[in-house]
């Protein structure tokens, strides 16, 4: 019977070798699958005739095999894959919105700075006042479809990220529920390679969302690190919460009151995506958009069109608060301390001026109006109905925000009969008041010695010219910087004097930016910027000079000027501006991409190494299951020839 027993241990061990290797052939394509070995080990040999005889072979274990080393290097390596793929991903749809080929920013604003420059050589030319409309347009339309792309962008990211901890929290209940049945068959003795390979899995899937590190113990249990909080696996399923402060979302595990800190995988990746990068480049367009939309409208504002001044303008920016100190009331609107200078001609051609100061940190846009209100002329209030500021002029009269000067000085200091009149167009770049002080006495025209002497609000001497004999009466000389003067028949005398303010910007505070008087573009970011309704429908509105006169194009320089000014961080340029956004996003690209690549080849080495130990390699175990099965025939042999012996001896007795 001993001879039995031996070969039935090596019937019942061959056995199980062919149904390991079967297993193994079958789960060779098994995601998370290892490899296991059958280790054997002889039995405890019997005593006979005085010698140790073998007993035969039993099963000793089976053995799951594991490279902890690489599949532990694997794991944080494959974390980091997954968060740079990720970013790379959503990133160049970012470039997609940003730059999109022909149609890019940078591209659109050159185009509509070429087409202004194009109009100053011929400000009345229709089609290409039009032209100039028509790129502001795709100018506009360009950043506002921007602006969509990355709000659906960053939606979108938004419904990753929620779907993603939706999933990483059914992988911490399959690791907990795993974990806790490896528990309880180690307890009853058993080897639990299945449910082993179905954590690891589970672990490898949490990972490529979360990235962590893991700690296996002796006894089966197993430590999950996510950034700085530890937790150990099958007391009870762990759990990411999500908190949404403003626009950012935080992730809490548990109950912790400290921020889980994402270092790996895709969640790390969106939350980057979601809380920084999607909204920095929003914030670059929206600053190019508010600084594109504030400049021109400041100059556009300041200027005439071919229609001259206005009878009433309405603004197109609704004032939330006219109590409201300025600052607040307007808080991305670039307000400084300053002057407006409201311009008001009336039916006879007379041109007045009146300076207002204006403190953002301390006036209200009520105080404003009613310093407005003063003027004579002049009115001004917010609407009732969609709450816009509203400018009138009194009949009769037309006001604009050119700057210039009254064409009829202040004659109060004069005590002669000689009355002055300004002419002409303002050519300085500053603004400034000159006063004119007479020396000498006598008759205009015909005195021996009356000159004129023009002076800067600091007392040097400008100029002087003759205003005696050999002057005739009412021509005009030049006064100062474009300024003409004339003075009519009469008298002056020694020391009269008369001042005028010449003003070459009409508005340094940009409060009529902020509320949208005259406007060329309507909004205040890339989410809303639009060409003034107002101008596209009446093209006499196009503010192309600060004289209303159809050859000047004083206001257009001024347009043409912004392309080249330094008005944006780092000095630099609006197109600058926009191409660096461009280039920095490409950078980021760059660098994730080779970044990629590297940790991908990185990936495939060590899952290489892991496939060498834990992976079915088919033709290692079909050979197996040809020695096994060798094996198999060989202890029914051995049954058969003990069943020989016994059946002989049988027949003998």
């Amino acid at each position: 019977m001993q001879r039995f027993s031996i070969g039935l241990s090596a019937l019942r061990t061959s056995q199980y070798l062919l149904e390991s290797v079967s297993n193994n052939i079958s789960n060779a394509g098994t995601e998370g699958y290892h490899r296991r070995q059958v280790d054997l080990q002889a039995r405890n040999p019997q005593t006979r005739y005085n010698f140790r005889v073998g007993d035969g072979v039993d099963v000793g274990s089976v053995r799951r095999l594991r490279d902890a080393v690489a599949e532990d290097t694997l794991l944080s390596v494959s974390g980091d894959v997954s968060r740079v793929d990720r970013l790379v991903t959503v990133q160049r749809q970012i470039e997609a919105a940003l730059l999109a080929g022909d149609d890019a920013i940078g591209l659109t604003l050159d185009t509509f700075f070429s087409d202004i420059t194009r109009l100053s050589s011929a400000p009345g030319e229709v089609a290409l006042q039009t032209s100039v409309r028509e790129s502001a347009a795709d100018l506009s339309d360009l950043l506002r479809n921007s602006a969509a792309e990355l709000n659906g962008i960053r939606t979108n990211l938004e419904m990753q990220i929620f779907n993603e901890i939706e999933q990483a929290n059914q992988h911490f209940i399959d690791v907990s529920t795993t974990s806790d049945t490896i528990a309880r068959q180690l307890n009853q003795g058993f080897t639990p390679n299945h449910e082993f390979d179905q954590r690891d899995l589970s672990v490898t899937r949490l990972n490529e969302i979360v990235g962590l590190r893991r700690y296996d113990e002796p006894d089966g249990d197993m430590t999950l690190i996510i950034g700085r909080h530890a937790s150990k696996q099958g007391l009870k399923p762990d759990r990411i919460n999500v908190v949404q402060t403003g626009q950012q979302i935080e992730l809490y595990l548990n109950d912790s009151s400290q921020p889980l800190e994402i270092e790996g995988g895709r969640l790390a990746g969106l939350l980057e995506l979601y809380n920084s990068t999607v909204p920095q480049f929003n914030d670059r367009l929206d600053h190019l958009a508010n600084e594109l939309i504030h400049q021109v409208n400041q100059i556009h504002a300041t200027g005439l069109g071919s229609a001259g001044g206005y009878q009433f303008s309405i603004g197109n920016v609704p004032v939330s608060d006219s109590t409201a100190l300025l600052q607040d009331a307007f808080p991305n609107a670039n307000l400084s301390a300053g002057e407006i200078t409201v311009g008001l001609v009336d039916e006879n051609g007379v041109r007045t001026t009146e300076v207002i100061s204006i403190d953002p940190a301390a006036d209200t846009l009520d105080d404003v109006l009613t310093t407005l209100n003063a003027v004579t002329g002049f009115s001004g209030q917010v609407r009732a109905d969609d709450q816009k500021v509203q400018f009138m002029a009194s009949p009769g009269r037309r006001f604009d925000f050119a700057g210039g000067f009254a064409t009829e000085p202040d004659m109060t200091l004069v005590t002669g009969t000689s009355v002055a009149t300004l002419t002409g167009a303002y050519q300085g770049d500053s603004n400034q008041e000159i006063s004119v002080q007479i020396s000498g006495s006598g008759s205009i025209g015909s005195a021996n010695s009356l000159v004129a002497e023009v002076y800067s609000a600091g007392g040097d001497l400008l100029r002087q010219f003759n205003l005696g004999d050999g002057y005739e009466p009412g021509s005009e000389v030049e006064l100062w910087e474009g300024v003409r003067v004339s003075f009519s028949a009469g008298d002056l005398n020694n020391a009269d004097q008369f001042g005028t303010r010449l003003t070459a910007n009409g508005d340094t505070s940009g409060l009529l930016s902020a509320i949208g008087i005259n406007a060329f573009f309507s909004g205040s970011n890339a989410n809303d910027i639009a060409v003034d309704e107002a101008l596209l429908s009446d093209s006499t509105r196009f503010a192309v000079g600060l004289s209303g006169d159809v050859s000047d194009t004083r206001n257009l320089r001024r347009m043409m000027d912004l392309a080249d000014a330094t008005i944006m961080p780092d000095s630099q340029t609006l197109s600058q501006y926009s191409d660096q956004t461009g280039m920095l996003l490409g950078f980021e690209i760059s660098a994730n991409t080779s970044l990629s690549a590297s940790l991908n080849a990185y990936q495939n080495r060590l899952e290489q190494e892991r496939d060498s130990v834990s992976g079915v390699d088919l033709n290692e175990e079909l050979v197996n299951l040809q020695r096994y099965q060798k094996a198999y025939e060989a202890a029914v042999r051995v049954i058969q020839a003990n069943d020989s012996l016994l059946t002989e001896l049988l027949n003998i007795i």
